[in-house]
């Protein structure tokens, strides 16, 4: 009988390249946006004489982190976080009784950095100081989601991994979620998960929206200009006009040390229940634990 894998997340986590090796493995069904291999209930019904995967896979960051409903406030309170989070795990449950889950984690510097080029590449002009990231330890609540994804589908069905083994060594972390799902090792995709923008251009980019808005240019014009940086932002497309202005006139890398650790303890408490996981023993300092 075919097993099902919910990857639910997390976000800034390697999940689309998690989601090429899902697709690329001979063993597991998987469809972009679908659900359990298949793009919709029209694929689901249609005649296949293939044989069945040993998996099929669903995934969405949006388990664990659910996605307001059109018209909600931009600052919805922590509560209502944790609220959907459980409502959409018993859902889960509901529809797949005997799933396993796989939680990507990610630790806290190298996501408060990771939101931030989010930030950047969308037209933000505020530094990594200014805009302190206050509020994003709200949903990263790692403790809270295995815990309830745990209690829901029973302990040994969830598999918790972190981003920086993907990062550092991709072979390793897909032979130990290989491992888990008692399948074949299966070779990393071409290429690395996708890089935030570097900490050079983490710095102009911010700056260059700052220089568009002081120009003694009409509104409409500055926006327009702000627009189509913010499209260069997105795609990191002045990264070679980016290197040559930190030859000419260098700014300082946006780096961790930016960030205040002290606040980012208060916003993100430590996960203790990874401190035993073997993948996390060279990662703990990312996550407190050290």
């Amino acid at each position: 009988m075919t097993a099902h894998l919910l990857h639910v997340g997390y976000p800034k986590a390697g999940t689309n390249y998690i989601r090429r090796w899902f697709a690329a493995h001979p063993e597991l069904a998987f469809a972009h946006g679908g659900i359990g291999g298949f793009y919709d209930v029209y694929a689901m019904a249609t005649l296949d004489s293939a044989p069945p995967p040993a998996w099929r896979v669903t995934s969405l960051e949006n388990f664990v982190l659910p996605k307001p409903r059109p018209g909600d406030p931009e600052n919805i309170p922590v509560s209502a976080w944790v609220e959907g989070r459980t409502r959409i795990c018993a859902r889960l449950v509901d529809f797949f009784p005997g799933a396993h889950v796989l939680i990507v984690t990610r630790g806290y510097a190298g996501m408060s950095l990771s939101s931030y080029s989010q930030y950047v590449r969308s037209g933000g002009m505020l530094t990594i100081e200014q805009l302190r990231l206050l509020g994003v330890g709200d949903w990263l609540d790692y403790e809270g989601a295995q815990a309830e994804y745990r209690a829901a589908f029973g302990a040994d069905r969830v598999t918790i991994l972190p981003y920086e083994l993907l990062r550092d060594h991709p072979r390793a972390f897909f032979n130990a979620l290989a491992a888990r799902l008692g399948i074949a090792a299966h070779d990393p995709p071409s290429g690395h998960p996708n890089r935030s923008l570097s900490p050079v251009e983490l710095a102009w980019y911010p700056r260059l929206a700052v220089q568009i808005d002081r120009l003694p240019l009409p509104g409409l014009v500055k926006r327009r200009a702000r627009r189509r940086l913010a499209r260069f932002a997105f795609t990191n497309g002045l990264e070679r006009p980016i290197a040559w202005l930190q030859r000419w006139r260098p700014l300082p890398p946006v780096s961790p040390e930016m960030l205040s650790i002290e606040e980012l303890q208060q916003q993100f408490p430590a996960s203790a229940a990874l401190r035993d996981l073997a993948e996390y023993q060279p990662y703990l300092a990312d996550y407190f634990l050290a």
